[in-house]
C-alpha cells in the first residue's frame, strides 16, 4: 500500500508507483478511496493496510488529514499515522521515507501548530527500527525528488526480493566458511518470453554441464559473432532449470571494473560482512571465495571478452555450474567450447512462426518463414525482430518479406551484422517519437541493466513512459526486467540506433544522458548508497569515456564526471577516478572559470585523490589553489572555505607537519563556530581535528577537552549510536590510553566497538581498528581472557 499526504507529493508518489509497476507488483493507494466524501476514511484506510503485503509512506511536510473518529480515533492522528501503525501491528514489511532539512517546500505546504507538533512526533517515531527487523524494514530520507526515486527504486527492488523469498520454500542447509545468504538468491534476469527454439542446444549444454553425474564447475562457453542470441540463450537455460539450482547470480563480464563491480555485488545480495568494505575489490573477493566453499549454484558470466581477465574471477572448486558468453573464437584452457551455430532453414522458420504465434501455419507461410530464414543467414536476432515487426503490423510473412526486399539493399552492408540491419531499421521507422528517444538514450548507455529512473522525461507520467518503453518492446529492439525496473538492449541495436545520428546529434544525447543519470546520483556519496552509485555506475563510466574522448564541455557533465569520480574514489578505485576528476577541473575552468566555487571543488577532489594514495606533495598545491578560489569567491568566513581550510590542514596533519597544521585547524573550528553555531556537527568535526593534532604532538590536556567536547555535541544532535559518536568515543579513548589511563579508556573503546560492529559488522576496517586499539588496552590490564575473545570475533593478529 502507498500512503502519503497527496498535494504536497505528488510527483513522489509516482514515481513510488512506478518503482512498484516496475518490479511487476501492484500498486493500493489510498486516495482510491478515503478522500471519497461518502465512505468511512478510517475503517478504508485500515481495510488497504490488511489488504496489503507490504506498506509504503512518505511522510513530507503536511500532517494530513485527521478524521474525526471519538472511538477508532481519539488522539486525533492523520490517515497516514494511523496505517503505518495498523502495518506495525500486523508485521508487515515497512518502507518509510522522510523528507529531510534540505527539501525544498512551498510555504503553503508547511504545518503550523498542533499539526506541527504532531508531524514531528510521527517523523521521529516512524524512524526506529525494532531490533530483529532489519529484513522487512526501511527508513530513508530524501532531499529532492531524483533522490527519492533512486531510493525509492532500489528499495522496492529489495521489498520484491523479500516478498518473493516469503514465497518460496526454504532451501537445505549447506556447510560453508562464510557466512550464507539468510534465504535464496537469484539475480539472474528472466528469460526473453518471445525467444524460441534452440531446445537441443539447452540439451545438450545441459548434458555438458552435469555429464557423469560429478559436481564440477564445467567452465561452459557459448561463443560466437552477435546475433545468435547467446545472452538470451544462457538466460533461457537459467529459467529452464532454475529448480536444479539454490543460487544464481549473472553479470556483465566485458571488463575487469565490471567483473569486480559484480562480485562486489554478489557480496552485498549474500549479505557478507565484506559487502560493507571500502575497498570493492575485497568485497568481490570475498563473494569469489563464497562459490568456492558453497555448492550448487549457477554463475552467468556474459560477454567475456578477455580470457586472461575472466579467468581471475572463475571459481577454481568444482561444486557450481559457470556459464559463459562470449564471442571469442578460442576458448583454450579456460573454458570447454560450445560452438553456437545458426539457425537451419527450417529452425529459423519455426522460431519466426512461433515467435508470430502461427499456430496452423499454410504451405506459403512455411515457405516464406524459410526464405525469411534464409534472407537472415539463420541469425536468431534478426528473425526475432523480424518477428516482432509481423506480428506487431500484422503482416504476413509474405508481406514481410517483400517490404524487406523491396528499397533496403543500400541498409543490407556487407558483412555478419549486416543481414540485420535492414530489419532493425525498418522497426526503428515504426516507433513513436518517445519511443525514439529513448532508443537513443540508451544505445549510448551500457547495453545491460539501465536504470528506467534515468530514462523518465522531466514530467512525464508514468503512463506515457511506460507506453513509450512498451512501444519499443513490442518490436523488440530493447527487453525489461520487471525485478530490477531496468532495461537492456542488443549492442547491434545500439550501433544501429548511432549509425542513425551524426556526430552533433551523438553528442546532444551524451549531454541529455549525462544531465539524466546526474540527476540520479545521490547528492552526497556514502556507504549508504553505494548500491544505488553501483546501479549507475556502469552508464556513467559509458558516458565519461565519451565526454573524455570527443570531448563535451558543459555543467552537466563536469558534474556526472564529479560525481561518478567521488563514487570511484570513495570505494578505493583511485586510479579509475583520476581522469575523470582531471577532466572535470578542466571543463569547469573552461565553461565556469578558473576562479568558481565548484572548480574549487574540483581542484579539491584531485587533491583528495593524490592524498588518498599518499601523494602528499602533489595534493599540496591543490588544496590551496582551491582555498585561495573559496576566500575570494565566498569569502574568508565560509563554512566552504573552513573545508578548504580542513583539508589542507589534513594534508599537513598526515605528512606529521602538526606546526603547519595547527593555526588551520584552528581558523576552520573558528568560522564554523561562527557561521554554523558552537553545538553543530561540523563544528564537532573541526575540534575532533584540532584535537587530533594536539594528540599526536603529545599535548594531552588541550587535546581533552576537545574532545570531550566533540563527543558532547555529537551524542547530543546525532545520538548516541551514531558511527560520528563513535568516532569521537574512540578518539578519547585513544587519548586516555596514550596517557596509560587504560581504566578510562576500555569503557569508550566498548561503546564505540559496539556501534561500529552493529552498522558496519566485525570485518570492516575501522571496526578492527578499534578493536586492536580495544585490545592493546585489555592487555595492558593483564585482562587476557578477554582480549582473547576479541582477536577471535574480530579475526585479527595483535
Amino acid at each position: 500500500m502507498v500512503s502519503s499526504t497527496f498535494t504536497d507529493l505528488q510527483e513522489h508518489r509516482a514515481a513510488l508507483i512506478r518503482a512498484i509497476k516496475g518490479q511487476g507488483l501492484s500498486d493500493i493507494a489510498m486516495e482510491n478511496d478515503s478522500a471519497k466524501a461518502d465512505v468511512d476514511v478510517v475503517a478504508s484506510s485500515l481495510q488497504m493496510v490488511q489488504n496489503s503485503s507490504a506498506y509504503c509512506a512518505v511522510i513530507g511536510s503536511r500532517y494530513g488529514q485527521t478524521p474525526e473518529c471519538p472511538v477508532r480515533n481519539p488522539d486525533k492522528l492523520s490517515i497516514t499515522e494511523l496505517e503505518f501503525n495498523e502495518a506495525q501491528r500486523l508485521g508487515r514489511p515497512i518502507l518509510v521515507f522522510i523528507m529531510g532539512d534540505d527539501h525544498p517546500v512551498r510555504k503553503a505546504d508547511r504545518e503550523t501548530d498542533i499539526k506541527s507538533e504532531k508531524l514531528n512526533a510521527f517523523r521521529e517515531n516512524a524512524k526506529p527500527m525494532k531490533p530483529g527487523t532489519q529484513a522487512n524494514r526501511v527508513y530513508a530520507t530524501f532531499n529532492g525528488a531524483a533522490e527519492f526515486a533512486t531510493k525509492a527504486t532500489q528499495a522496492i527492488a529489495d521489498l520484491r526480493r523479500f516478498l518473493d523469498v516469503q514465497a518460496q520454500p526454504a532451501p537445505p542447509p549447506q556447510s560453508t566458511s562464510e557466512p550464507n545468504p539468510a534465504e535464496p538468491i537469484w539475480n539472474i534476469p528472466p528469460s526473453d518470453p518471445n525467444f524460441f527454439g534452440r531446445k537441443e542446444y539447452i540439451q545438450n549444454l545441459r548434458t555438458a554441464l552435469t555429464k557423469n553425474n560429478q559436481p564440477a564447475a564445467l567452465t561452459q562457453s557459448i561463443k560466437g559473432l552477435g546475433g545468435l542470441g547467446k545472452s538470451k540463450t544462457a538466460l533461457k537455460y537459467a529459467d529452464l532449470y532454475r529448480n536444479e539450482y539454490t543460487t544464481g547470480f549473472w553479470t556483465v563480464a566485458d571488463s575487469r571494473d565490471n567483473l569486480i563491480s559484480g562480485f562486489a555485488s554478489f557480496a552485498g545480495l549474500l549479505n557478507l560482512p565484506q559487502r560493507e568494505e571500502k575497498d570493492i575489490t575485497k568485497a568481490a573477493a570475498a563473494a569469489k571465495r563464497w562459490f568456492e566453499s558453497n555448492g550448487n549454484w549457477l554463475l552467468i558470466l556474459d560477454n567475456v571478452d578477455h580470457w586472461e581477465v575472466a579467468n581471475d574471477w572463475i571459481p577454481t572448486s568444482k561444486t557450481g555450474h559457470v556459464l559463459i558468453t562470449t564471442q571469442l573464437q578460442h576458448t583454450g584452457n579456460y573454458a570447454q567450447g560450445l560452438e553456437l551455430p545458426r539457425m537451419t532453414p527450417d529452425e529459423g522458420a519455426k522460431f519466426l512462426l512461433e515467435r508470430v504465434k502461427c499456430d496452423n501455419p499454410s504451405a506459403e507461410d512455411l515457405a516464406t518463414a524459410k526464405d525469411i530464414s534464409v534472407e537472415f543467414e539463420g541469425l536468431p536476432l534478426g528473425l526475432e525482430q523480424a518477428g516482432a515487426y509481423i506480428d506487431e503490423s500484422k503482416l504476413s510473412p509474405a508481406e514481410y518479406l517483400k517490404l524487406y526486399k523491396g528499397d533496403g539493399k543500400t541498409l543490407r552492408a556487407n558483412g555478419e551484422q549486416g543481414t540485420v540491419t535492414r530489419t532493425f531499421t525498418l522497426a526503428l521507422e515504426k516507433l513513436g517519437e518517445r519511443a525514439k528517444e529513448i532508443l537513443r538514450m540508451a544505445a549510448f548507455l551500457a547495453p545491460d541493466a539501465i536504470p528506467e529512473e534515468m530514462l523518465i522525461a522531466d514530467g512525464e507520467s508514468p503512463i506515457e513512459f511506460r507506453d513509450a518503453v512498451t512501444n519499443a518492446i513490442r518490436y523488440s529492439l530493447i527487453w525489461r526486467n520487471p525485478s530490477t525496473g531496468t532495461v537492456s538492449i542488443h549492442r547491434l541495436v545500439q550501433l544501429v540506433v548511432k549509425d542513425t545520428l551524426d556526430d552533433e546529434a551523438s553528442k546532444r544525447w551524451i549531454e541529455r544522458n549525462a544531465e539524466a543519470i546526474a540527476k540520479c546520483f545521490p547528492e552526497e556519496v556514502e556507504f549508504n548508497n553505494w548500491a544505488a552509485c553501483e546501479r549507475l555506475l556502469p552508464h556513467a563510466k559509458i558516458l565519461a569515456a565519451d565526454i573524455v574522448s570527443l570531448p563535451i564541455e558543459s555543467k552537466g557533465s563536469a558534474y556526472l564526471l564529479h560525481q561518478t569520480a567521488w563514487y570511484l574514489g570513495d570505494r578505493a578505485r583511485y586510479a579509475e577516478a583520476k581522469p575523470l576528476v582531471h577532466c572535470a577541473l578542466r571543463i569547469r575552468e573552461q565553461v565556469l572559470g578558473p576562479n568558481h566555487p565548484d572548480t574549487a571543488t574540483s581542484l579539491n577532489n584531485l587533491a583528495g585523490n593524490y592524498r588518498a594514495q599518499g601523494q602528499y606533495k602533489e595534493a599540496e598545491p591543490l588544496y590551496q589553489r582551491a582555498l585561495e578560489i573559496k576566500e575570494a569567491a565566498l569569502g574568508p568566513n565560509h563554512p566552504d572555505t573552513a573545508t578548504s581550510l580542513g583539508n589542507l590542514a589534513g594534508n599537513y596533519h598526515e605528512q606529521g607537519q602538526y606546526k603547519e597544521a595547527e593555526p588551520l585547524f584552528q581558523r576552520a573550528l573558528e568560522i564554523k563556530e561562527t557561521a554554523l553555531g558552537p553545538n553543530h556537527p561540523d563544528t564537532a568535526t573541526s575540534l575532533g581535528n584540532l584535537a587530533g593534532n594536539y594528540h599526536e604532538q603529545g599535548q594531552y590536556k588541550e587535546a581533552e577537552p576537545l574532545y570531550k567536547r566533540a563527543l558532547q555535541i555529537r551524542e547530543t544532535v546525532l545520538g548516541p549510536n551514531h558511527p560520528d559518536t563513535a568516532i569521537s568515543l574512540n578518539n578519547l579513548a585513544g587519548l586516555y590510553a596514550s596517557r596509560g589511563n587504560f581504566l578510562r579508556s576500555i569503557p569508550l573503546f566498548a561503546r564505540a566497538l559496539a556501534i561500529y560492529e552493529k552498522v558496519h559488522g566485525t570485518d570492516h576496517p575501522d571496526a578492527i581498528g578499534i578493536a586492536k586499539s580495544y585490545h592493546n588496552a585489555l592487555q595492558s590490564l593483564s585482562r587476557g581472557h578477554e582480549a582473547a575473545k576479541l582477536r577471535k570475533k574480530f579475526k585479527f593478529n595483535p
